[in-house]
């Protein structure tokens, strides 16, 4: 985590396009189910029913949050290189 953070701030570009907004938000919403699951390892004397749902939560949001928001980074910037809104330069 500590290089993910030492390369947001020495990044080259500062400002951040759509993509990387959409990245950064699938990365941030990766750890929502890492607490998720420390919870899930603390908790003793939780009811099944509710466990049973906190354990629903945390697949889907491991599917929802950091899978499908990658798949959709992609699409956009593949969107917005063929419409010509943005500009790959390669060195």
């Amino acid at each position: 985590m500590l290089y993910v953070y030492q390369s947001y701030k020495k990044r080259v570009r500062k400002v951040l396009d759509i993509p990387m907004k959409h990245s950064v938000v699938s990365i941030v919403l990766l750890f929502l189910p890492m607490f998720l699951a420390f919870f899930i390892s603390l908790a003793k004397n939780v009811p099944f029913e509710i466990m049973n749902r906190i354990i629903i939560l945390y697949g889907v949001s491991i599917l929802i949050g950091f899978i499908a928001s990658l798949i959709l980074d992609k699409h956009i910037k593949l969107c917005l290189l063929s419409f010509g809104y943005i500009d790959i330069k390669i060195m």
